[in-house]
């Protein structure tokens, strides 16, 4: 079954509730048939997207649809990341089950089986199943327990699936934690190969299990924990409690504090105390818990454990000292030594902090981006990284070459407890000397391709398949882009394998077949983790026909965390690394053939990264007007203005390789129309125009459009009075 629904209710409706498109529709003759349906819940896209909770209602939901008879979780190792086994046992798989007959071969029904009983103590119990003289060969087993006289074996919990031909014991074993308060009752069946069931055995019942008072066998915080004044304190009980003698008068704490309300949790084990108010810093707190709170059974609480119930529960923990210091950037790219002049007119800004910030005060009046005394119009991402927060910060427009910056973090960002930064702070940095002249997207990820598994390499090796996958995702795309969708890599690394390498291969579609030569840059943003693993691009080289080469660049460190440009000048033969080519770029044609990765000394075993818009490039230095070319251009540019900034004249040059209506107009940052300087058709060529600002002109950025056809460019200017 399809697994790109994340709800309970949209896998019900894609598989019966929204007919007639549905899938039940489509597949009436297996479900006539009695054929085996699974559905496949998307656990790597429930992780991605921070909703991994739903796992429960959707697989609750796949089971009131009478012809799903299991489930594949496509997990791609978020699973294994999270631990997910004994939580999933406990939950929505706490049961064992059986297959239904396959309804391919109707024998005679099986012959019952025979079962007997042991008492060891009061607590535990053998159970011994004999077959029928008539199974001589392997039959699968199942025992059955019941609380009533009367078994159903739709209903009554399986206890044991076995297969075998001969005589077996199960061992029965009580805690005393059971909710059941009274005898058992144990019968089995037999099943062969098609899953057809006997009739049921004899029946045997064991005497009153012992069922001891309720006690509380974790606690959050622990026993003398320190804890943050915001915690909410959790208890986890041994028995199922009775939630009528469960109340706010039942619980104190010392000093006092007021209690809103108490959180059950579905089975009625687990308390969660939620506080009016925040703790107290630095204090000493008990928590006390009366004994007349009861489970189902009617026993009241063993508050000391000493399995004599009638006893208060005692908790003592204390809160942290004041946090009276707020967020501190630790890290910061562009910063305003080592990356001026250097960064990229289309980079991302990253800013780390320490701790958590309060998502709330991360917003365009905190966080300044400024060329000159001008705001620059930009988009914000706020994600949390090892529980500290991170901004990544791109702009619709490329900033301007050569340019100096300005970002300023307000003080008024705050921790999420409310202290403010130390003070304002500001990273000036300058741009790149070089402007875009054109771009190519090769995959901006909006839309599922053919990028393959990392396994799906016979290149890649030395990863761990199960913590190792790939696949897209709407909660890490690039800023000021649309559509906000990206692409992960996630990998975990075999240490004791010698060689690692993991090949993300493109194994064809529309980012294939673009073509490319030499005279481009290679340029993809990378969400970095931090990890110190190494990314590389791999191009395949031939004539466009037939591709016989793979070429790939030079290893990339991932020493950063968040979104960051890398790429690949094809012009650079130092640039070119070294894999299973030559090492030359030598061929008049290229494409993609994949990313790679591979590990580091020291780096991390796991992670994660992503990647977006995938692209080639071509960048040219303005410092000015360049001289006149002769002949026809071959590609659209349009140039930055010159002077800039500029008071109260500037020049705007283009080029156009095809003759068509074009228009040039300036815009202000709220898009409003500000001047036409060209509405007219003009023949392939090389053109400028000079804009002067009139008097009512104000200081600020503004925006210069070139339309040619279909092609449109835009670039940023500034005028100064």
């Amino acid at each position: 079954m399809h697994y790109h629904w994340t709800t309970g209710s949209s896998f019900y409706g894609m598989l019966t509730g929204a007919c007639p498109e549905c899938w039940s529709q489509f597949i009436q003759p297996g479900i006539s048939a009695k054929r085996f349906y699974t559905v496949g819940p998307p656990s790597y896209i429930l992780n991605d997207d921070n909703i991994w909770n739903n796992h429960v209602e959707i697989v609750n939901s796949c089971r009131t649809v009478n012809w799903v008879y299991g489930f594949q979780f496509f997990s791609y190792g978020s699973w294994k990341d999270r631990d997910y086994w004994n939580e999933a046992a406990s939950t929505f798989f706490g049961k064992k089950t059986k297959i239904r007959d396959a309804n391919l071969h109707l024998d005679t029904i099986p012959a019952s089986p025979q079962i007997s009983i042991l008492k060891i103590d009061s607590l535990n119990y053998s159970l011994t199943i004999t077959p029928d003289a008539s199974a001589n060969i392997n039959q699968w087993f199942a025992a059955y327990r019941s609380t009533d006289d009367i078994f159903d074996l739709n209903s009554d919990k399986i206890i044991s699936i076995s297969f075998g031909d001969s005589q077996f014991t199960l061992d029965e074993n009580f805690t005393g934690e059971q909710d059941h308060n009274g005898t058992y009752r144990y019968a089995a069946t037999m099943l062969d190969r098609y899953w057809n069931e006997s009739l049921i055995s004899n029946m045997v019942l064991t005497d009153s299990i012992p069922s001891f008072p309720p006690k509380v066998i974790s606690s959050t915080p622990s026993e003398g924990d320190t804890v943050g004044v915001t915690t909410q304190l959790k208890l986890n009980f041994s028995k199922t409690l009775d939630i009528a003698t469960v109340t706010v008068n039942a619980f104190t704490f010392t000093p006092s504090i007021g209690i809103s309300s108490l959180a059950f949790s579905s089975s009625n084990k687990t308390i969660t105390i939620v506080t009016s108010s925040n703790f107290n810093f630095q204090t000493d707190y008990t928590l006390f818990i009366d004994s007349t709170v009861t489970d189902v059974n009617e026993k009241m609480l063993d508050g000391n454990g000493d399995g004599i119930p009638g006893d208060s529960y005692v908790l003592h923990f204390s809160t942290v000292a004041q946090d009276l210091s707020g967020p501190i950037v630790t890290q910061t790219f562009p910063d305003s030594i080592s990356s001026s002049g250097s960064f990229d007119v289309e980079g991302v800004v990253t800013v780390l902090f320490h701790e958590l910030v309060n998502s709330v005060t991360i917003n365009h009046n905190n966080v300044i981006l400024k060329a000159g005394a001008s705001a620059i119009s930009k988009d914000m991402q706020l994600k949390t990284i090892d529980n500290q927060s991170i901004i990544n910060i791109k702009t619709q427009q490329a900033l301007l070459n050569n340019t100096q910056y300005s970002l300023t973090l307000n003080q008024n960002i705050t921790d999420v407890i409310g202290n403010p930064m130390p003070s304002n702070q500001e990273i000036i940095f300058t741009t790149s000397e070089q402007s875009y002249s054109q771009k190519t997207t090769i995959d901006d990820f909006s839309a599922t391709g053919n990028w393959q598994q990392p396994e799906y390499s016979g290149s890649t090796e030395g990863i761990i398949d199960s913590g190792t996958s790939s696949g897209y995702t709407t909660a890490y795309y690039l800023p000021a882009t649309t559509p906000a969708q990206g692409f992960f890599i996630q990998y975990q690394w075999n240490p004791s394998a010698t060689t690692k390498l993991l090949r993300e291969y493109l194994s064809g579609g529309t980012p294939r077949n673009v073509i490319f030569d030499t005279s481009y840059i290679l340029q993809v943003y990378v969400w970095g983790d931090g990890s110190g693993n190494k990314f590389r691009f791999a191009i395949d080289e031939g004539d466009g026909t037939n591709w016989p080469n793979h070429e790939v660049s030079k290893w990339i460190v991932i020493d950063w965390h968040g979104w960051r440009l890398v790429e690949w000048n094809l012009k650079d033969p130092s640039s070119v690394g070294i894999w299973i080519g030559n090492g030359v770029l030598d061929y008049p044609k290229y494409r993609i053939d994949s990313f790679q990765m591979t590990d580091a000394p020291g780096s991390s075993l796991y992670g994660r990264i992503y990647v977006d818009n995938l692209r080639l490039a071509k960048k040219s230095i303005v410092s000015g007007i360049e001289p006149e070319q002769q002949g026809l251009p071959n590609d659209f540019v349009l140039y930055q203005n010159y002077p800039n900034p500029f008071n109260p004249s500037t020049k705007i040059r283009w080029q156009s390789p095809i003759s068509s209506w074009q228009t040039l107009r300036i815009y202000d940052v709220l898009g409003n129309e500000v001047a036409t300087l060209v509405d007219e058709y003009k023949p392939a060529g090389k053109y400028e125009v000079e804009f002067t600002a009139s008097g009512g002109l104000a200081s600020g950025v503004y925006y210069y459009q070139l339309q040619v056809g279909d092609f449109i460019l835009t670039r940023m200017m500034i005028f100064l009075k």
